[in-house]
């Protein structure tokens, strides 16, 4: 006799279930720890729920009350953000993942606000899912839920479709679906979406939003699960390896050496002056107030990337210093124009202006003279203005 057939259902849980089994292999001793809601996420807390009683200590933040009732029957120990701001992992699901970006769609299960907070706490946000949830762009299958007050629900939908979308009430047993924060969802089908960060900022400038399900830049690993394995993706912009640096990116006098010196003194960063890297023949005609040509450049952008991945010496003492321990180092540049950053990391060996070989990198660019970057360094989030 055959044996019978596993049903679909049946063979995407188990999927689910061997990606959130690799997710919370990332959980050590004493984290802090998200905890997502959905289907499957909740494998991830059966999984915590497991190496907990084997002898695993950490604490627990739930995106959802139904997370929260999980997590209590299986004691694992909950917290709260009055106790802890911060947050090292959560571990959560996606209703879509775009390849390549690791942008996500998420709040199918009604809980997108508690978990977008909970995401935007944390260090690390690991995702979980099948490969079914993998598409090169997102809105291919999924709306997008957005959710918003019930005072003046109709105005703000209307608000909504004005963007583009087909939007829609959504509903439980036949009645608007209530979130755990009292509010309302419109599940919003865009088609496929070209510009998701653009959509997510024009989303949440609505009077009446609360929060939309994109999550734009906040994935970091994705674990994939399908017949093959499970696989980790890694988002392009994650550091993984050697020390981040920050490339500081601003006209002559806007402040650029100032905010490096900062994070020198609050964090020990070492940095090194781009204009350092220059060859002797451009240092000369910047003297002369002679303007540098593309050819020019070329040089400095070589010496750039060969600095970024460690293999020429450094030109002065306090880059040295930071490459040879694990300290993030900062840099700071007079190239302003996008298409000048976009060289720079060409000759890295990238493709995208804002990522650098072997680090991350932000560039931050002010036409009137700012400066301001935000990063995070061990759970301390330092702004410069």
């Amino acid at each position: 006799m055959k044996p019978a057939a596993s049903s679909p259902h049946t063979d995407r849980d188990a999927l689910k279930r061997a990606a959130a089994e690799a997710a919370v292999q990332l959980v050590e001793n004493d984290m802090i720890v998200g905890l997502g809601s959905g289907s499957t996420a909740a494998f991830a807390v059966e999984a915590l729920a497991r190496r907990h009683r084997q002898g695993l200590r950490f604490v627990g933040i739930p995106t959802s009350e139904r997370t929260a009732a999980q997590a209590k029957a299986a004691d694992i120990p909950l917290t709260s953000f009055s106790e802890h701001r911060q947050i090292d992992l959560t571990i959560d699901g996606a209703d879509e993942v775009e390849r390549g970006t690791l942008n996500l769609i998420k709040g199918l299960g009604g809980a997108l606000l508690r978990e977008k907070i909970v995401a935007a706490a944390s260090h690390r946000l690991a995702i979980v899912v099948d490969g079914s949830k993998l598409v090169d762009r997102l809105g291919a299958h999924t709306p997008v839920p957005v959710e918003v007050v019930a005072f003046g629900l109709e105005a703000t939908r209307e608000s909504l479709e004005v963007l583009g979308a087909n939007a829609h009430v959504r509903m439980s047993s036949g009645a608007p679906f209530v979130a755990d924060s009292g509010n309302r969802i419109l599940d919003c089908d865009f088609g496929r979406i070209a510009d998701p960060a653009r959509l997510d900022e024009r989303i949440r400038r609505i009077v009446g939003v609360v929060e939309s399900g994109l999550f734009i830049s906040r994935a970091d690993p994705v674990f994939v699960a399908d017949a093959a394995g499970v696989h980790r993706l890694y988002s392009a912009r994650a550091h993984r390896g050697s020390p981040p640096i920050l490339v500081l990116m601003g006209v002559s006098g806007s402040g650029k050496s100032t905010i490096a010196e900062e994070l020198l003194a609050r964090l020990g960063w070492p940095f090194e002056e781009g204009d350092a890297l220059h060859p002797e023949s451009n240092v000369a005609k910047m003297h002369a107030g002679m303007p540098l040509t593309d050819a020019d450049r070329l040089p400095w952008l070589e010496r750039v990337a060969a600095w970024i991945d460690g293999s020429a010496p450094r030109s002065s003492q306090a880059s040295s210093r930071a490459r040879g321990s694990n300290a993030a180092t900062a840099k700071s540049s007079s190239a302003t124009g996008r298409r000048y950053g976009w060289s720079i990391c060409v000759a890295a060996g990238t493709r995208s202006p804002s990522i650098w070989k072997g680090a991350t990198a932000i560039s931050c660019r002010r036409a009137c003279c700012e400066a301001k970057s935000t990063l995070w360094k061990n759970r301390t989030q330092v702004k410069t203005r």
